[in-house]
């Protein structure tokens, strides 16, 4: 049925190039254009009708929902809206309650997966949910071994007919088949995942660990996500965004230090005269050393206890453990970082790098222009030096190898991830040879 609707399409599609020759490519492009704003129009009558939860029901499918806003590509389906999953979900930051999708993560690429849920934690308010259900490889593998391997350990809601379907040979034939149509589908399925291949997946995404959750069928938390399901033999898993951005710090500056006494006072002043409209907290991992650098922070701490979050070393860790083990702390929204000896000179710098960002979703790391002052006195500008930098905590730094806790290696794995706002602005000194105690800053 579906390739006979394909092939009609093809027929239409081909008739109306012919008919409309040079003209075919304006005629496209004006229904591509239409399409757009009909969609727009679609989602700001959605989310003006404030009569409950925003729900998303996406990849529908034939399994349309009623109460949820379906989404799906294939035009003979019913839904709402008829777009493209993998090139965005049409939504605006923080607008949704819940996201939900059946079977339909495993037909999309690996990286398209990753963009989905990245997409998906975008639009989610703080608080809401994304609900994924897809085949379980775990389940999978275990029936394969199984004597009895066309046993279902999970529940199953489908028609008693599937039962029927489940017990012929010409369904079935043998586990290797039941095990490569699973993972195949006809060429159709491109990455079957488990809990831990997922939760990694919606970590990089965006979702921290503990906010994510197997599930069993039909059971959740939220009254909305309950006796949902159809397919029972299914890994199931939600994942809620993070609820601290609304009250707590929206960001967190790092600031790697070691043996930096003269200066790391100079630092702490310049981030605390930061002027904000959102909280944000500044983690000092200060490294081993003999001298007084931890005492002046622990003082800093004393006097600002609500910001100035020290992590001290007792041992000697060197420059990328300190880094790392810092960067693994981070879990607030966006993230800064500032070398110990280096300022930022423009107080607004913060507000303005995170202004941008929210209103440029697609980028994930904002950069300006830096003094540069040698030790001749010698001035120099430096685009992009780390103490610039302010990034989108998308990176999952619990996974990060050690060798990439340095500025190469975040800013090609920022830059992979999204892309780069620059201002040519000056906001931030950086004091080149210096203390030759740098060892655990953002090397250059």
């Amino acid at each position: 049925m579906e390739q006979k609707q394909q092939q009609f399409r093809e027929k239409k599609r081909r008739t109306i190039r012919k008919r409309l020759g040079p003209a075919y490519p304006f005629y496209k492009f004006g229904r591509m254009v239409a399409g757009h704003a009909l969609k727009a129009a679609k989602v700001k009558q959605i989310l003006a009708r404030n009569d409950g939860p925003v729900k998303l029901h996406a990849g529908a499918g034939e399994n349309y929902k009623e109460g949820w806003v379906n989404i799906d590509l294939h035009p003979a389906t019913r839904k709402e809206i008829l777009h493209n999953l993998a090139k965005g979900i049409p939504f605006p930051d923080n607008s949704v309650d819940f996201i939900y999708t059946e079977h339909f993560i495993e037909h999309i690429p690996y990286d398209a997966a990753l963009a989905f849920m990245t997409e998906s934690y975008r639009v989610l308010k703080p608080g809401g949910v994304l609900r994924i259900s897809c085949p379980d490889l775990d389940f999978l593998v275990a029936a394969y071994g199984q004597e009895n391997w066309r046993a279902r350990t999970k529940e199953d809601t489908r028609p008693p007919e599937w039962e029927k379907i489940l017990e012929t040979q010409s369904w079935y034939p043998n586990r290797c088949f039941m095990l490569n149509l699973a993972l195949r589908e006809n060429g159709e399925h491109k990455y079957i995942y488990n809990f831990e291949e997922m939760a990694a997946r919606l970590n990089e995404a965006g979702f921290f660990l503990r906010h994510i959750h197997d599930k069993k069928m039909n059971e959740s938390d939220y009254p909305e996500l309950q006796n949902i399901d159809w397919r029972g033999d299914s890994l199931i898993v939600e994942a809620v965004k993070d609820r601290s951005f609304l009250s707590g710090p929206l960001l967190t500056v790092v600031v790697p230090a070691f043996k930096d006494e003269d200066v790391i006072a100079k630092t702490l002043d310049s981030i605390l005269a930061q002027k904000t409209d959102f909280k944000f907290i500044v983690k000092v991992a200060a490294d081993y050393g003999r001298d007084r650098t931890q005492k002046i922070v622990r003082d800093y701490q004393e006097k600002h206890p609500d910001i100035i979050k020290p992590l001290m070393s007792g041992s000697r860790l060197g420059a990328e453990k300190t880094l790392h083990r810092a960067l693994r702390t981070v879990d607030t929204e966006y993230l800064a970082f500032l070398e110990a000896g280096d300022v930022w000179s423009d107080p607004l710098k913060l507000q303005t790098q995170v202004d941008a960002l929210k209103a440029n979703p697609g980028c994930t790391v904002s950069a300006h222009n830096t003094q540069v002052n040698d030790a001749s006195g010698k001035k120099n500008v430096d685009a992009a030096h780390p103490s610039s930098l302010v990034c989108r905590n998308v990176l999952p730094f619990a996974l990060l190898p050690l060798r990439l806790a340095n500025k190469e290696g975040l800013q090609a794995l920022y830059q992979a991830e999204g892309g780069m706002l620059f201002d040519d602005k000056v906001m931030s000194e950086h004091n080149a040879g210096g203390s030759d105690a740098a060892a655990p800053r953002l090397k250059k």
